[in-house]
């Protein structure tokens, strides 16, 4: 389910979906996957981390372009 603001899934929060953020995230990490990258179980926290600092800086670039 795409994101959705809380009112437009009619205040169920089961309804909402997922943040933008880990909609950034996940594509990320699915991209790095398909690239090739490991995601050997020990670094595999690392992977996710570099996935959610990926989707943090794809927010302020959004962000600002916005202004």
């Amino acid at each position: 389910m795409f994101p959705r603001t809380r009112a437009e899934a009619k205040g169920d929060p089961g309804e909402a979906g997922i943040s933008l953020r880990d909609w950034f995230a996940g594509m990320a990490l699915a991209g790095m996957a398909a690239s090739g990258r490991t995601l050997d179980p020990r670094t595999r926290g690392d992977t996710v981390t570099l996935a959610y600092k990926l989707a943090d800086a794809m927010l302020r670039v959004r962000a600002n372009s916005d202004s």
